[in-house]
């Protein structure tokens, strides 16, 4: 009986939060209602993300003739503090007149804490031989709030696929170990002999450094990716066609590199300041403060 009498009770307390109303059976929704609900997007993050092992890629072209990139590590840090508040995103954006597009937009990374470590070996093959290039490492690579866009074309006859990019990115450094990667957390692992070394990569607007560098836009200037065939060959097209508003100035990037440095197992370059031999060659600073891509069209094909 008292259990009864419980019942009883949540009943009414059910019946009172409802304000008497009668409760209907579910019904199956119209398909005006269906069409009438948009999704904002689908935003993630990445929690320690790493992976490594015998992963490899290759690009076959002409017979004989092929990239690879294999033991492929990839790994990135992680923010406590911003896993959820701060993810990645992609969105559907509707634009007026034009074809919808697809967004990728990464983490705003304002701690500068989400850093991409990256290594693989490489070859290329090619009918008269193989070329081993060894290692290439890209240590503490942090974004910040770069996106990439894809649509379809809205120009008639055209085919692929139209993009966009901004990019922010700072690089700890970029390693090229031609005898083998060894340490790759430590750019001066005494045995990797044989190195160059780009220290400290910023890429970013020309005139607002916290701003990404817009390389090519969906509406304002697009670029392209698709297959072209001219005078009986194909070829692999990638673009950025002219801006669609001349009025306008297309955006400016800047590049800094902090440091270049050559490093070889024997004696081979010259000390500027002593005259001694000495197995390393640094080249320093370099930049470029302002650089526009006006117009891209680049087409590549399989030799013969």
């Amino acid at each position: 009986m008292q259990h009864l009498a419980s019942l009883a009770r949540l009943t009414v307390l059910v019946a009172s939060a409802l304000g008497g109303q009668a409760i209907h059976a579910m019904t199956p929704l119209a398909d005006a209602d269906l069409q009438a609900v948009r999704g904002a997007g689908i935003a993630y993050n990445l929690q320690n993300f790493s992976f490594t092992g015998d992963v490899g890629l290759t690009y076959e072209g002409a017979p004989g003739q092929k990239i690879e990139l294999n033991k492929l590590t990839l790994s990135r840090s992680d923010d406590a503090a911003a896993t959820f508040t701060d993810p990645y995103t992609i969105q559907l954006h509707q634009r007026t007149g034009l074809p919808d597009t697809i967004r990728f937009t990464e983490p705003q990374n304002a701690n500068g804490l989400l850093k991409w470590q990256f290594a693989t070996d490489w070859k290329i093959t090619t009918p008269t031989g193989t070329f081993d290039g060894g290692s290439l490492i890209v240590r503490d690579m942090q974004s910040y709030g770069g996106r990439f866009e894809i649509t379809t074309p809205s120009v008639a006859g055209q085919s692929g696929v139209v993009w966009g990019s901004a990019v922010r990115v700072d690089i700890g450094d970029v390693l090229i170990r031609p005898r083998g990667r060894d340490d790759i957390a430590n750019p001066d692992a005494p045995g990797a002999t044989n190195q160059m070394r780009i220290q400290g990569i910023h890429i970013s607007d020309a005139v607002d450094s916290n701003s990404p560098w817009v390389l090519a836009d969906v509406t304002a200037q697009p670029g392209i990716f698709n297959a072209v065939t001219e005078n009986g060959q194909s070829y692999l097209h990638l673009g950025i066609g002219w801006a669609t508003n001349p009025d306008v100035e297309t955006p400016a990037g800047k590049v800094v590199i902090d440091n270049i440095t050559f490093r070889n197992s024997a004696p081979t370059y010259m000390d500027p300041m002593t005259g001694a031999a000495t197995n390393t060659l640094n080249l320093g600073s370099s930049s470029i403060g302002s650089m526009q891509i006006q117009y891209l069209d680049l087409k590549m094909h399989a030799g013969r």
